[in-house]
């Protein structure tokens, strides 16, 4: 039995065609690959109480918020597009929540979170702005576990987004943030 070398057989793998279902249907709408619509993203950047709010960009939402520094002193966001049959509306802030807030702070209904503010040491009020998404709904609705400057930043599923917001632990150190899919 002959041996192929390292380099033929790996030659041979890379260039011969495979085989299946994908192909087949390749074959069968003339298409040799399939594109998959993937939302863009973008860092809305960092804030704190010395710096100017940060927002997402004109027609995203946020999906992923982190922060850094003591007491979680830089609130940092990341972007995602919404559907592109979903319209995108006015804007509005919530009050200011910390540590020594009972309720939970949302977005209004059919709202969501596309900017963080923050005043007082470390970051210690935060505001959401949240701007109005017409033609889809919040559903499939959870809290996700509690971040801190200790912990990784979290990053909601793909197809949803942040509604909302609590905090806990001095200076609003620990932040959990309200996601829903856009139904």
């Amino acid at each position: 039995m002959k041996r192929l070398s390292l380099f033929a057989a790996l030659t041979f793998l890379l260039t011969t065609p495979a085989c299946g279902p994908a192909d087949e249907m390749a074959s069968e709408t003339g298409f040799e690959t399939q594109q998959v619509e993937q939302a863009a993203t973008q860092s809305a950047g960092s804030t704190s109480e010395e710096f100017p709010p940060i927002h997402c960009a004109n027609r995203m939402v946020a999906f992923s918020v982190g922060c850094t520094g003591t007491g979680c002193d830089n609130v940092s966001m990341n972007c995602r597009d919404i559907p592109s049959n979903a319209g995108y509306g006015s804007k509005t802030w919530t009050r200011s929540f910390s540590e020594e807030t009972t309720t939970p702070t949302l977005c209004p209904t059919n709202y969501w979170a596309t900017g963080v503010s923050c005043t007082g040491s470390f970051c210690d009020n935060v505001s959401l702005e949240c701007t109005n998404i017409t033609g889809r709904t919040p559903v499939d609705c959870y809290w996700s576990n509690w971040i801190s400057d200790e912990t990784a930043p979290f990053q909601a599923p793909e197809e949803y987004f942040i509604r909302g917001a609590k905090c806990r632990g001095w200076y609003c150190d620990d932040i959990s943030l309200y996601y829903c899919k856009m139904g």
